[in-house]
């Protein structure tokens, strides 16, 4: 009974690691290239275009890395409730 219930149980650890890897990736690496390299030369208009387009690209990724770490802990969440 214990066995089938932890086999049923939703993946949490492993949609909690995949999301704080997409948060590293996606948005910090990309949030500190954009402050690092293109906010200094912002008076460059390619470079104000790739800020902006690095910039959306990284709180894109912030939305999917909160999308998921919120479906598997809700999922979690009701699967304790049951």
């Amino acid at each position: 009974g214990g066995l089938l219930d932890l086999i049923h149980r939703p993946p949490l650890e492993v949609w909690l690691k995949l999301s704080g890897w997409t948060m590293i990736i996606g948005f910090a690496v990309l949030h500190y290239i954009a402050v690092a390299v293109f906010y200094p030369n912002a008076a460059n208009p390619q470079m104000l275009q790739m800020l902006w387009i690095c910039r959306t690209i990284s709180f894109f990724s912030l939305f999917i890395a909160a999308v998921l770490a919120f479906v598997p802990s809700l999922l979690y969440y009701r699967w304790t409730n049951q």
